[in-house]
């Protein structure tokens, strides 16, 4: 399985920064096949994950959402489409709306 991790940095007011440091995302995916990558703004998410799930259509890819609510939105509008996809919230955000009809961002991380 591949992990992809897709952070926002601007989310949580900068916060999700601080929380996501490449040395915490390396020890944690530490010995397993991942990589990392940065939002470049608004609506940019979408296309490259559709193009990502394609050329990795033969494995399953775990893509984590990092962020607030815009990025679990544009993650999760990247993998309709792709069976090979699956979605992991890690809530990074200032109001993480969505999470928290679920239970809370605790259950998220």
């Amino acid at each position: 399985m591949k992990h992809l991790i897709v952070t926002n940095a601007l989310a949580g007011a900068q916060n999700s920064e601080k929380i996501l440091s490449k040395d915490l995302i390396e020890e944690a995916f530490n010995g397993l096949d991942y990589e990392i990558y940065l939002t470049e703004g608004p609506r940019k998410v979408i296309p490259f994950l559709r193009k990502y799930l394609t050329e990795h259509k033969d494995e399953t890819v775990r893509v984590y959402a990092c962020g607030g609510d815009g990025t679990v939105h544009e993650v999760a509008n990247g993998l309709v489409g792709h069976d090979n996809a699956e979605l992991a919230i890690f809530a990074a955000g200032t109001g993480n709306d969505f999470v928290k009809i679920y239970g809370g961002a605790d259950n998220f991380r």
